[in-house]
């Protein structure tokens, strides 16, 4: 059910109402006790099911990301991702909803099935699609060239990961708080993360410490720390990202406490050969938790984490821990929509990954 105003304000009550946000999620999303380990109590937070129409963490993203939009009076959104970005799928999904136009600056990865997939949906809702090729090309296009052509546009960073959307996961950190006094789980030692642009971390790192939660959030890197000169997903990053959030409260009225935001703990150790390539700890997690649950995984953020949770929950130093994996990737079945849509429609240079020779 789509909610009326994001929850935290009923813990926040001081909160202005209306600070920027746009409904687009069906709220809560359940938990569930994972069954394929044995000692540690492992649950799931299902955010796969964050909306019928496209699921996910940046379905939660958006909600604020786009309202500020839409509070600033743009018509237009601009964002970068790879090939195969889910969230610059979301933001095509949502923006077209919203009656906002949208450009998404891309830059390489695999093309896999999966990501070939989410490249045409993009095409087929509309999405403006740039190709530059390298990352440098296209943060270089982001923040330069678009702004020039596009200066009264909104400009929302890769993965949907600026303040505004880090509160859509400080908002969820109270939808767990919720959940656990509840009695629907027991409160987690650990929640585990995909950490790619860090928002999701971000956002949850600093809402369960508002929530008054003593869970330790740990992000799983999906992608590297440095891209050349460029800093990617560092911990330095999620705090400040943090910080930005944490302000950007208290700056719309809420009361906080003083909390000691710090840097994340990142595990670094299931990255593989780099972001989009597959890994083997991936791919047993992804098969693990198939056979267990039913749940599917992506290679390139969700099967790598999911294996790190299953390290966790494999150590027998603590096996009475309980640890909380937050899942992240859509559910949907979008298959029918992009067999919907001409790939060879698809503008040059992109049509040449759907060409055979």
């Amino acid at each position: 059910m789509l909610a009326k105003t994001p929850l935290f304000h009923r813990f926040l009550p001081e909160l202005d109402p209306r600070l920027a946000w746009v409904a687009l999620a069906e709220l809560p999303t359940p938990v569930q006790r994972v069954r394929c380990v044995g000692d540690a109590q492992l649950w799931i937070k299902r955010d796969d099911k964050t909306s019928s129409e496209y699921g996910g963490n940046k379905t939660r993203k958006l909600e604020f990301s786009l309202g500020e939009a839409l509070q600033q009076k743009r018509t237009h959104v601009v964002t970068l991702g790879a090939l195969g970005t889910h969230h610059g799928l979301a933001t095509s999904i949502f923006a077209k909803k919203l009656g906002l136009a949208c450009s998404i600056i891309l830059f390489d990865q695999p093309p896999s099935p999966h990501v070939l997939q989410n490249l045409l949906l993009m095409h087929g809702n509309g999405a403006e699609l740039i190709y530059c090729r390298t990352l440098l090309k296209a943060v270089i296009h982001y923040f330069a060239l678009q702004r020039l052509r596009r200066s009264s546009s909104y400009f929302l960073f890769g993965g949907g990961s600026n303040a505004s959307g880090t509160l859509g996961y400080v908002n969820a950190a109270f939808e767990l708080k919720q959940q656990i006094d509840e009695g629907q789980l027991p409160a987690p030692d650990q929640i585990f993360c995909a950490f790619g642009s860090g928002g999701t971390l971000a956002g949850l790192a600093l809402g369960v410490q508002l929530a008054g939660l003593r869970s330790r959030v740990v992000g799983v890197r999906i992608a590297p720390a440095q891209w050349g000169p460029i800093p990617l997903a560092t911990p330095r990053h999620v705090l400040s990202l943090a910080n930005k959030a944490y302000q950007l409260l208290v700056r719309s009225g809420a009361r906080l406490p003083d909390v000691p935001l710090e840097p994340p703990t990142v595990i670094d150790d299931f990255l593989g050969a780099g972001y989009g390539h597959p890994s083997a700890a991936g791919r047993e997690a992804a098969d693990i938790l198939r056979e267990s649950d039913g749940i599917e995984l992506d290679e390139t953020y969700t099967a790598k984490t999911f294996a790190a949770v299953l390290a966790a929950a494999r150590e027998r130093s603590q096996p009475d821990r309980v640890l909380l994996y937050w899942h992240t990737l859509n559910s949907v079945d979008l298959e029918s929509r992009a067999r919907q849509i001409d790939p060879l429609s698809l503008p040059r240079p992109f049509d040449r990954f759907f060409r055979h020779p």
